[in-house]
């Protein structure tokens, strides 16, 4: 369990959140700090595949993971290029919080900065 519960963290916070759909638990939360809360499997679906279409042709990388007992954390970085057509980089740190075999809770933390 604790290596799958790795994978569906690293996915989610690489971009392939279709492939996490099925762990999430009825009442998943999704917290982005300073942004939005999202709750309910449903609604987090619906907000996951709008983010698809907004990080489509991003570079998503994931460079640090922690697991422990039900919690994984992963840190990484989205590269991407802005309307503007400037290089930017937004660096995340994802916490996940497992109950059952189920996603129960992500908080993202997400800093936006210029690429260098």
């Amino acid at each position: 369990m604790h290596n799958n519960q790795q994978q569906i963290a690293e996915n989610f916070s690489g971009g392939d959140f279709k492939a996490v759909y099925d762990y999430f638990s009825d009442n998943v939360q999704w917290t982005i700090i300073g942004d939005k809360t999202i709750s309910g499997k449903d609604a987090t679906i619906t907000f996951c595949d709008k983010m698809l279409v907004e990080i489509a042709g991003s570079t998503l990388t994931n460079c640090n993971t922690i697991t422990g007992s039900d919690q994984v954390v992963v840190e990484g970085y989205c590269k991407y290029t802005d309307t503007e057509n400037k290089a930017m980089q937004v660096q995340y740190c994802d916490l996940y919080k497992f109950s059952d075999g189920k996603l129960e809770a992500i908080t993202s933390y997400c800093i936006t900065s210029q690429a260098s």
